[in-house]
Parts: C-alpha cells; sequence; structure tokens
C-alpha cells in the first residue's frame, strides 16, 4: 500500500513541479488522468470487503 501511495505522491509532485502556473480545473483533469488511477489500482488491496 505505501508502495502505492508513494508513486501516486511522486506523480502528483511531477505535475506540481511541471505545471507552475495552472488553475484548478486543470490540475483537477491532471490528477483524474495521471494519479487517479494508481490509487484506483490499489483500491481493492486497502479494502477488500468494498
Amino acid at each position: 500500500i505505501a508502495a502505492w501511495a508513494k508513486k501516486a505522491h511522486q506523480i502528483a509532485g511531477i505535475i506540481r513541479r511541471t505545471f507552475t502556473h495552472m488553475d484548478t480545473e486543470n490540475f483537477t483533469r491532471l490528477f483524474k488522468a495521471l494519479v487517479y488511477l494508481h490509487l484506483e489500482y490499489a483500491a481493492p488491496i486497502w479494502s477488500p470487503q468494498t
């Protein structure tokens, strides 16, 4: 679980460093496209009953 969370945090950091002048809407789009997928993939491991 820690590895998946670390990977998602790294990708979010890359987005923040790469795109310095970005509005909330664009950051949300990039976050959902790149970071959310990693977290969603690991969700059954965190909570297998749901």
